[in-house]
């Protein structure tokens, strides 16, 4: 609900952007708007392993093993109202873009953003797959932001009126 409220301040306010100056090329001002989410405990609920691993007494160091045999199964669903938050940006802009931290692939992601009926064939998946991404180098955006800049970047996208989730 508070990510809705933001987003509705954010179309009413004309120099609005989720992003810092810092990763601004050029003024957002009067552009059309795209919103960029992270995946994992944002958009998609991942508690189902967690809690699994707590009642089971498992170790963190065991975490891997238990999070690919619960990302195996496929059914990781959508948080509430993340869908409802997504139908929202999409009638404002036709720029989804989803970021996951994660070593599985973006086709692999985009499947379960999809069966959790999040993703559209024209939203933007990127993941941390094959990609360098320490923290000491800026974490996974900064590795991204290349590849982002040619969706973000386009001058009518240049205004991101949400960035939701802790992948910065």
């Amino acid at each position: 609900r508070a990510a809705a409220e933001q987003l509705d301040k954010a179309l009413k306010e004309k120099n609005w952007d989720a992003l810092v100056p810092e990763e601004r090329g050029n003024a957002a001002t009067g552009l059309k708007p795209a919103v960029v989410m992270d995946v994992d405990e944002t958009v998609l609920d991942n508690y189902e392993p967690q809690a699994e691993m707590m009642l089971n007494g498992t170790c963190f160091d065991e975490f891997p093993a238990t999070w690919d045999a619960w990302l195996a199964k496929r059914r990781a669903p959508a948080v509430p109202g993340a869908a409802d938050l997504l139908a929202a940006a999409r009638a404002e802009s036709d720029l989804v873009v989803f970021v996951s931290d994660t070593p599985h692939s973006e086709s692999f992601v985009r499947e379960l953003l999809e069966r959790a009926g999040l993703a559209t064939a024209a939203d933007q998946v990127f993941t941390s797959a094959g990609r360098p991404c320490s923290k000491a180098d800026g974490g996974f955006f900064a590795a991204v932001a290349g590849e982002l800049e040619p969706h973000l970047g386009r001058a009518e996208y240049q205004q991101v009126f949400h960035h939701v989730g802790d992948n910065r």
